[in-house]
């Protein structure tokens, strides 16, 4: 068993020990990280809380010059 292997002979013991750090490491990282890119496919207006776009916002963002002259300025590659 997979699960024997991972967390030992005394996995029984152990697994209550775990569960709530597995459950806590979800609920604090996952969760928030597939609603960050949940929530990059819509946008938000005053009237409408939220509308679904898809990659609309992912297209404008490769167009628009300021995101391209902050990745230059971040990576060290400056236009002389």
């Amino acid at each position: 068993m997979r699960l024997q292997r991972f967390l030992g002979p005394d996995w029984k013991i152990a697994l209550p020990f775990v569960l709530p750090m597995i459950i806590l490491m979800t609920v604090l990282i996952l969760y928030p990280f597939v609603d960050a890119i949940r929530l990059s496919f819509t946008t938000r207006t005053i009237t409408n809380p939220e509308n679904f776009v898809g990659l609309q916002n992912y297209r404008d963002l490769l167009g628009d010059r300021f995101f391209h002259d902050a990745v230059k300025n971040n990576t060290g590659k400056v236009n002389q």
